[in-house]
């Protein structure tokens, strides 16, 4: 990535954010700046990148919870150091921080991406991803927990228990 292109991406971050108050202008600037730069990697349009934002609640009819979705709740002091970490290593952690403990990896990489999380498309089973090769037979950190329209569900393992724990301890 050349320069102009992460200045570029700086600008747009730093425009989407520029009505908001801190401490949530400096945390919606780390995860739109970071969707900026995976996104340009990538190669694609920045089209998970909210045209502004704001602090105003989404309306919707039901929540999140209301409809049974799993959600990612990230403390803001440990975002950077979780984005830090690479995708192997920051899956565990996040998935300790979701509303569900067991998930199909489909459900999973949707709570992140709303998160603010762009976890690399290489880990999603619909896109012929390796999730379960890499993060539950040779990593151990997850183990399957049933299944849902055929897919299946995962929960971490008590080795993935252990590593996120490790990391929050580490880290606070």
């Amino acid at each position: 990535m050349n320069k102009e292109t992460i200045q570029g991406a700086i600008r747009r971050a730093k425009d989407y954010v520029s009505e908001e108050e801190e401490p949530w202008k400096s945390l919606a600037f780390q995860v739109i700046l970071s969707r900026l730069i995976s996104e340009e990697e990538l190669g694609r349009a920045s089209s998970n990148v909210p045209s502004k934002v704001t602090s105003e609640e989404p309306r919707s009819e039901k929540t999140t919870k209301e409809r049974n979705v799993p959600s990612l709740s990230i403390p803001g002091q440990s975002l950077e150091k979780i984005l830090a970490l690479k995708e192997r290593e920051q899956i565990p952690i996040l998935w300790s921080l979701s509303s569900q403990e067991s998930m199909t990896v489909e459900e999973f990489l949707d709570a992140s991406s709303r998160a603010g999380v762009t976890i690399a498309p290489s880990y999603s089973p619909k896109k012929g991803g390796n999730f379960r090769n890499r993060l539950v037979k040779q990593d151990k950190m997850f183990v399957e927990d049933g299944r849902v329209d055929k897919m299946p569900k995962y929960k971490l393992s008590a080795a993935g228990k252990l590593k996120a724990q490790k990391f929050f301890t580490k880290n606070q």
